[in-house]
């Protein structure tokens, strides 16, 4: 399976992928069904990428932790499952923050709130939004990514707009640098979050997931469960610890895919 151990690390359907383009988005097989994983699995997933995750954030988490494996002598180990692999090439994290994708009020400056350039607060990154300023100073906006359609009343004072809200979950809005707004205008919007997650992060998480969970993840007195188990006790280095244990994960959960 090209992509193995990324694919089973993500585990998230093939054919419901977004566009290639999308936000650290990489190859899965489009027959690949998502392995149902055992409690101590599912532990592991929920707590570094979870299921109500959009898949900006969980492509995020996917990269944090391949970018370890990949800097340890143990990435073998995810060639060892195939050698096929897209993922390492040379590809740029797409900034974070917002961008004004296109308008026809060009003239017009857009001020955004300032939770665009925060740490997102929930698993969600990527946000992307319609707005069509209709009458009765109505404006209609429509989240592209989940949040449904809503119309806001739009006020303000001469050439400023006030806050207009774009996601009330995340506190994030915009101002428009025109009072009152052209009927008919239009503006498409994209806000990418920046996750409150790294290397440190990810690492304390699987510590606090406990004993248990690790033993089950870990505790085979087979190799190369012996190898990935002294990596994540003994190692001094965080990348090392944490292949050790998602090199274990990745392992585990292909035992599990290939038993049914």
């Amino acid at each position: 399976m090209i992509n193995h151990g990324r694919t089973l690390l993500l585990n998230r359907a093939g054919d419901t992928r977004p566009d290639p383009a999308y936000f650290l988005e990489d190859y899965v097989p489009a027959d690949f069904q998502p392995v149902e994983l055992t409690d101590a699995l599912s532990r592991v997933y929920e707590a570094l990428i979870g299921e109500d995750a959009d898949d900006a954030y969980a492509n995020y988490q996917v990269w944090i932790i391949l970018r370890a494996i990949q800097a340890t002598e143990y990435a073998s180990a995810l060639t060892d499952l195939d050698p096929r692999i897209t993922y390492l090439r040379e590809r740029d994290v797409p900034d974070f923050g917002f961008k004004v994708l296109s308008t026809d009020q060009s003239a017009v400056d857009v001020h955004p709130s300032a939770q665009f350039y925060q740490k997102a607060v929930r698993r969600k990154l990527y946000h992307r939004w319609l707005m069509t300023m209709g009458a009765a100073s109505l404006m209609l906006v429509t989240d592209m990514t989940g949040e449904g359609v809503a119309q806001k009343l739009v006020t303000g004072t001469t050439n400023l707009t006030d806050p207009i809200m774009l996601s009330t979950t995340d506190s994030l809005s915009v101002r428009l640098g025109a009072y009152p707004v052209a009927l008919g205008a239009q503006w498409e919007l994209q806000g990418i979050l920046q996750p409150a997650t790294g290397l440190p992060q990810i690492v304390t998480a699987l510590e606090q997931l406990g004993g248990m969970t690790e033993n089950e993840i870990l505790g085979s007195t087979v190799e190369p469960y012996l190898t990935f188990k002294k990596l994540w006790k003994e190692h001094i280095l965080l990348h090392y610890r944490l292949a050790g244990y998602m090199l274990g994960y990745i392992y585990k959960t292909e035992e599990v895919r290939l038993n049914g």
